[in-house]
């Protein structure tokens, strides 16, 4: 197997770790029901005016947002993308219907820690599978592209602007917004610049991979 094939299978095996642990941190946060990330509440939003599943409609959707990425940043869409569109929907229900059944006697405190903890996951883990640098999903890949065309815009505040736009059709769709909402509106798009800057480079340095620029 030459260099390239393995640092190639490197990265897809990050990126799918990456990919899955998003998708549970997204399956909790639905059980937690203070409000999912904002992307879901826009996805959730559409299921719930067509009367579809989410894995139905999740790949559907990303689908469009691709279409629209392929003329602006075709980079952006690789191996990654295409974990992301297989994994996200069925592990995010499956995390939902397994954390339901094991988080029986919920609290508010235990929510709010468990939705830190989990929102902290989710941004941890987008900075990891979008630096290996084989493509992202859909949804993110807006943030970075605005960005990478605007570079006067910090990654976090990109984030922040697309989160924001989210959160505002999910409204408008009825989806379940909540505090989790707010919480990943306003500090999702800084923890990811953190993770990136920060531990991201060394955890796949770890693993041998050169991490991709996307601050």
């Amino acid at each position: 197997m030459s260099p390239k094939t393995k640092d190639l299978l490197k990265r897809i095996v990050i990126s799918i770790i990456g990919t899955f642990m998003i998708a549970v941190t997204i399956g909790i946060m639905r059980i937690l029901a203070l409000g999912v990330d904002p992307f879901t509440s826009f996805v959730l939003g559409i299921c719930n005016i067509a009367n579809a599943p989410f894995r139905i409609v999740y790949p559907i959707i990303n689908t469009l947002i691709l279409i629209f990425i392929f003329f602006l940043n075709r980079s952006m869409i690789g191996w990654g993308t295409l974990i992301n569109l297989i994994l996200i929907g069925p592990v995010a229900d499956y995390s939902a219907n397994v954390f339901k059944n094991i988080y029986t006697n919920p609290t508010f405190a235990s929510k709010v820690v468990i939705l830190i903890l989990a929102t902290m996951v989710m941004a941890m883990n987008v900075s990891l599978y979008a630096s290996t640098d084989i493509g992202v999903s859909a949804y993110d890949s807006l943030f970075i592209t605005i960005n990478k065309r605007k570079p006067n815009m910090s990654l976090g505040k990109a984030r922040i602007l697309t989160d924001t736009i989210s959160v505002i059709v999910g409204f408008i769709g009825k989806a379940a917004l909540g505090i989790g909402t707010i919480l990943n509106v306003l500090i999702m798009g800084p923890l990811v610049e953190f993770f990136t800057k920060t531990t991201t480079k060394s955890i796949l340095k770890a693993f041998g991979v050169k991490a991709a620029n996307i601050e």
